[in-house]
């Protein structure tokens, strides 16, 4: 059976003032904002529009979420609005 030896986490006075509204919420507080610090992701395949999403993420920026996220969006609904006018004309009519 494989151990893990946790490693002490802690916030700097910084990430104290930058997350305090997490720390005063019940569902988080000091351990969850704790375990959020230790935790880590892997992102695979987030190439072109998806980059200013992860980075956004990474920084805590709506507005970088949002400049990969509107245009990532608007490309999904145009593509699929051609292919399925494609679609329909292919489809052939009984």
């Amino acid at each position: 059976m494989a151990t893990t030896t946790e490693i002490p986490v802690t916030l700097d006075k910084d990430e104290i003032l930058r997350y305090s509204r997490h720390l005063i919420m019940p569902e988080v507080g000091m351990e969850g904002q704790q375990k959020l610090k230790a935790a880590r992701v892997l992102c695979i395949g987030a190439g072109g529009l998806g980059v200013f999403i992860f980075r956004g993420v990474a920084m805590v920026s709506n507005s970088v979420i949002l400049a990969g996220a509107i245009p990532a969006a608007l490309l999904a609904i145009g593509v699929d609005l051609i292919l399925g006018w494609v679609e329909e004309k292919l489809t052939p009519k009984a």
